[in-house]
């Protein structure tokens, strides 16, 4: 490679020229010639280096008989000119010169690339004057007389391109013989381009020069065949397809070279008596993307060209896109939408999907009517046009209605007057009228024409007048009534002209919508609506959803309906929820009109809020009858999908407080189930609105809470469900209060459950009581949802007393010691900070798990291994592990070395086996998730709550850094000495990842993956199903996630897996390889079957074993077994 000579004095120009010329054409040897031609520009700027003294040194190389010499000498000039665009220090002199000489070289086939890139650096020079001796002029007549583009290159016709290009930004327009030549040298240069890059400039070049350049079709012939050409030299690659070659440096994609076609066309108003035609020839293609692309054509055409162009053609565009939707299926376009066009539809459908054809013409429609409106007087001959055209199809509501509908609604959406108009003729008697009840204009029989006929030869028969009439009336009447499909299809059109009046809202103003004459046939549209909902069969369910449909969406129109019309329509919506909830069809909630019903009502939520609550859910809540628990249940169900705001939620919080209390004081057997309904439901409620609108829940602490406390605990025999679900909602209640009022809260609730000094909530002392009290879960909650700057008093007193209790609690009572023991646990997560009370702690209760085991040790081996731990000493041993628990949550020091301790205590292989597997059990308690520590709102960003509290003290990848400490010591346990302990550790493994999220597994698949082998591998006598479910589960997920981990182990693992899926494993008379062991154990194997090639082996040994899963006894056994069965036939 050519490299730049240090030593060489900075001003040897004929050794810079040199270098440049042995530069080869590799890419690092171009980028070395580039730093040569800096190095010449840079003298020619410093002024050590004269352009005339540049040449001289190029000298007779410029010349030279060597074509490869003569090139690279005529490149080394074009190269050192592109930096000396701004340069002053050549001159116009300069200037002319040289471009005489480059023009001179035309005919040099070999330097011709690098002739046309010196002449366009020179073009862009700052002393090119392009009428100084003709210069642009000679350049242009150049190459249109002495340059054949089809002898050349892509690479040189880029040249020419770029040539065109730069004269054109920067000179033209300048004169009109000027400019004409420029427009023929294009032609001549773009015809018959094929060259993608070329291609997007001549694009360019041509739209370029239908704006800003003048033509004279009239008057100026030349201009004529110019336009004609114009439009040639680009329409001739309509429509244009290509497909980028591997590697392409341009980076040219398919969509760019179609939008800048797209541009081209569009940008010259007098291609429009070419364009269109041509276009509407291209819509008869039966592929969609070229459709799909002659569509946006057009529809750039009528955004671009001019309004005279679209005032001449608008017909022609009519009769042609009209088919495009009266003669296609529009079922995409549903009527219970509100907007007909889909917005970003360009972006979301693919040019391939038919549908979007049809999407693009309406879209034409829509602005050929917006310009035409806005800048013509041509609306009022198209509409009247339109509806003529579709006047048939729309009164007899024919075959096509609905797309006639559509297409008109489009129309009527660009502005009031066109929807006045549309509006008039739809409703007139003779379209829409008769059949919503506009009075008829004329007596009957004007309208009508009857044709009196008589036999040939015969006179005329006395006409008799009250025969026609009949005759008029009876044909008026079939006009009228409608079949339940036309009655379904003129609702879809009525909603359809609806969509339109919203797209119009959206354009127009509130007080411009309110003067439009559709507010004439409101009425109409109520009164005919309304009866088709009260009148028509309940079965007619897809008719009566459509009504529905179109109810709501005219209450949802802003201003359109009174208060009184409102109500009427909620009445309807009221009456058809009541009737479902009182019938006795059990899919009442799948019903198709009530989920319309619904719908319709949370769209009105916002805007009729009050009358929602009024009319709805007022009417809702007097259904709720304590005698019914299904109807109970229904009613809440509906008023739960429907309460989507807090006004709502508001009125339910003062109506069902007081439902529940009602329920509390009723001697009903089923008490608990209907006041676990009311709770879960505030639950659902406020965790969803929450998450789309936040609100504070402040008057809810004075207001709510209380009341529920009182009512709630006077509820006996207690359930633990309903207790727990109570503090769920109340910590939910909490968590939404203002921080500020926290601590006061906190105070507040400790005088109820602890220091028994404030008994409006509460009469008792949670931890006073010898044997526990089942309301120590509502504590827990509130503990765990408030805030953490929030202190408690003498939290570590209380957390002794909490101790005492769980000493104290029955053994059979685990729930309530789980509650305190969870209690304890928020204690010292969020309260409790001193390390000295901490370590004291973590010291008592681990002690006595270790002197039990220290003492066991005194005696004989055989003795210690049968030793039992007492119940004091497992109790004292849960408590400890429920105290680590809550400071690993936090990682705390202190509670990370009694882990690293409770380990090496693990390892011990002098400690009992029953030590051992109480420690095994213990480590699952570590990663369980509970609900007081969880975020309750996961869709809320703890960070944008707007509360502002922070109740948990958990640090985010706790579980992550806890199992990176546990697994290496679980897995050197297992792998040491040959441990007659394996299963233990085994089991404790299986334990921990049952609560760990897969992410952390991924990470550990290669550890893991042995222990998960040994664990299947494990004699009967040392399995159990919580085992075989853990590494059933993970396998599935190393089989998934790094399949090449478990394929050295196929052999092994399908064995294994077959005998789980077919064979029972009994032990002490229970069946450890379940249904469910069972259904994973052939989910491994299927997809093992799926994953792996070449297992044909295995085949006919697999599906001999399989043939006793085919009578399991559970069906999902039995199906899976089958679907593996299909897959090893397959093979």
């Amino acid at each position: 490679m050519a490299q730049v000579n240090s030593e060489e004095p900075v001003h040897n120009v004929p050794t810079l020229i040199n270098q440049y010329i042995a530069s080869s054409g590799k890419e690092e040897d171009l980028q070395a010639g580039e730093v040569y031609a800096q190095e010449l520009a840079s003298l020619i700027n410093q002024s050590q280096l004269t352009m005339l003294g540049f040449i001289q040194n190029l000298g007779s190389s410029l010349t030279s008989d060597s074509d490869a010499l003569r090139s690279k000498t005529v490149q080394c000039l074009a190269s050192t000119l592109k930096y000396l665009i701004e340069s002053s220090k050549i001159s116009k002199q300069d200037v002319i010169v040289l471009i005489e000489f480059l023009l001179s070289k035309f005919d040099d086939k070999v330097s011709l690339q690098y002739t046309l890139e010196a002449l366009k650096n020179l073009i862009q020079a700052k002393n090119f004057i392009p009428t100084l001796n003709n210069s642009l002029y000679k350049i242009l007549s150049k190459l249109l007389d002495d340059y054949d583009p089809k002898k050349n290159l892509a690479r040189i016709r880029y040249e020419t391109f770029q040539i065109l290009n730069y004269s054109l930004k920067l000179y033209l327009p300048k004169n009109q013989e000027l400019d004409d030549l420029f427009v023929k040298v294009f032609i001549h240069i773009a015809s018959g381009e094929k060259d993608p890059r070329n291609l997007i400039i001549s694009f360019e070049l041509n739209s370029s020069i239908n704006q800003l350049l003048k033509f004279d079709i009239i008057d100026n012939e030349l201009h004529k065949e110019f336009i004609n050409e114009l439009f040639d030299v680009c329409f001739c690659y309509f429509p244009i397809s290509f497909t980028p070659p591997a590697n392409d440096p341009y980076k040219i994609t398919a969509d760019e070279l179609k939008l800048k076609l797209r541009i081209t066309i569009a940008s010259q108003s007098y291609f429009a008596k070419d364009s269109f035609s041509n276009l509407i020839e291209k819509l008869t293609s039966t592929n969609a993307i070229i459709r799909n692309d002659t569509l946006k054509t057009i529809l750039l055409c009528i955004q671009s060209y001019s309004i005279s162009s679209l005032e001449e053609y608008w017909i022609t565009l009519w009769n042609a896109l009209k088919f495009e939707i009266l003669h296609n299926d529009i079922s995409i376009f549903k009527s219970n939408l509100s907007t007909i066009i889909p917005q970003d539809y360009d972006q979301n459908i693919d040019d391939n999907d038919d549908n979007k054809c049809l999407i693009l013409t309406l879209a034409i429609i829509e602005t050929l009517a917006t310009r035409l409106s806005k800048e013509s007087d041509q609306l009022d001959n198209l509409i009247k046009t339109i509806t003529n055209e579709l006047q048939e199809n729309l009164s007899s509501l024919k075959d096509k209605s609905k797309q006639a509908t559509l297409l008109l609604s489009v129309i009527a959406s660009i502005s009031i007057e066109s929807f006045d108009q549309i509006v008039a003729f739809l409703f007139s008697y003779k379209v829409w009228g008769k059949y919503v009840g506009v009075e008829q204009d004329n007596e009957i029989g004007t309208e009508t024409e009857i044709e009196i006929t008589s036999e040939a030869g015969d006179p005329p028969k006395e006409i008799d007048i009250n025969q026609v009439q009949v005759q008029q009336q009876a044909q008026q009447q079939d006009d009228i009534s409608l079949t339940t499909a036309k009655q379904r299809d003129l609702v879809d059109n009525i909603g359809y002209l609806i969509i339109g009046f919203q797209v119009l809202g959206n354009k127009e103003t509130i007080d411009i919508i309110e003067k439009s004459h559709f507010d004439n046939y409101k009425d109409h549209l109520l009164l005919f609506l309304g009866q088709l909902l009260v009148t028509s069969s309940n079965i007619e369910k897809t008719l009566r959803s459509k009504v529905v449909q179109q109810l709501s969406k005219l209450t949802s129109l802003p201003k359109f309906l009174t208060s009184n019309e409102v109500k009427l329509i909620f009445g309807y919506f009221k009456d058809i929820l009541i009737t479902a909830i009182t019938d006795t069809n059990e899919n009442w909630e799948k019903d198709l009109v009530v989920r319309e019903v619904i719908s319709g009502i949370i769209i009105n939520s916002n805007n009729n809020g009050d009358l929602v609550v009024e009319i709805i859910i007022s009417n809702l809540l007097n259904l709720l009858d304590e005698t019914n628990l299904n109807r109970f249940n229904k009613v809440l169900n509906v008023i739960s999908d429907l309460s989507v705001n807090y006004q709502i939620l508001e009125v339910l919080s003062i109506r069902l407080l007081n439902k529940i209390n009602s329920i509390v004081q009723n001697d009903n057997s089923e008490k608990i189930k209907y006041l676990t309904l009311i709770i879960e439901l505030f639950i659902k409620l406020i965790t969803k609105i929450e998450s789309s609108n936040q609100f504070l829940t402040n008057t809810w602490y004075k207001n709510f809470i209380p009341k529920l406390l009182k009512s709630i605990l006077q509820v006996l025999p207690y359930d633990f469900v309903l207790i727990e679900l109570t503090g769920y909602l109340i910590g939910l209640i909490i968590k939404f209060i203002d921080k500020s009022k926290h601590q006061e809260i906190l105070i507040r609730f400790e005088k109820s459950f602890i220091t028994n000094q404030n008994n409006e909530e509460f009469n008792g002392n949670l931890i006073e009581i010898n044997q526990g009290w089942e309301y120590i879960s509502i504590w827990n909650q509130i503990l765990s949802n408030i805030d953490e700057t929030a202190s408690l008093t003498n939290s570590i007193e209380i957390a002794h007393q909490v101790i005492n209790i769980i000493y104290k609690i029955d053994n059979t009572d685990e729930y309530l010691r789980i509650q305190y023991l969870q209690n304890l646990s928020l204690l010292f997560n969020k309260f409790i900070d001193n390390d000295e009370e901490i370590n004291t702690c973590l010291e008592r209760y681990l002690s006595p798990v270790l002197e039990s085991q220290s003492q066991s040790q005194s005696q004989s081996q055989s003795q210690s291994q049968s030793q039992s731990l007492t119940p004091y000493s497992l109790l004292s041993f849960e408590i400890f592990v429920w105290i680590l628990k809550s400071l690993v949550l936090r990682m705390n020091k202190i509670g990370l070395t009694y882990l690293t301790k409770v380990l090496d205590t693990f390892d011990n292989n002098q400690i009992s086996i029953e030590v051992k597997r109480v420690i095994g059990k213990a480590l699952k308690i570590l990663f369980i998730d509970l609900s007081i520590y969880t975020n309750q709102t996961p869709e809320i960003n703890p960070k944008n709550l707007i509360s502002k509290v922070k109740n948990l003290k958990i640090k985010l990848l706790y579980k992550q850094q806890i199992f990176e400490i546990i697994l290496p010591k679980l897995i050197n346990n297992i792998e040491s000495n040959n441990n007659s302990n394996t299963e233990i550790y085994l089991n404790s493994l299986s334990l921990i990842m049952e609560d760990l999220p897969k992410k952390i597994l991924i990470s550990h698949l290669s550890q893991i993956l042995p222990l998960i082998l040994t664990s299947l591998s494990l004699p009967k006598s040392k399995i159990n199903p919580e085992l075989l479910t853990s590494s059933l589960t993970t396998l599935n997920i190393i089989i998934e996630e790094d399949s090449k981990l478990i394929e050295p182990h196929l052999q092994q693992v399908i064995p294994i897996l077959l005998k789980l899926s077919v064979n029972k494993f009994i032990v002490n008379r229970k069946l450890i390889n379940n249904e469910e062991i069972r259904a994973k154990s052939l989910k491994n194997l299927i997809l093992i079957f799926s994953t792996f090639g070449d297992l044909s082996k295995y085949k006919k040994s697999t599906l001999s074993e399989l043939v006793v899963a085919l009578d399991d006894k559970k069906r999902n056994v039995r199906k899976l077994a089958c679907d593996l069965r299909q897959i090893l036939y397959e093979l």
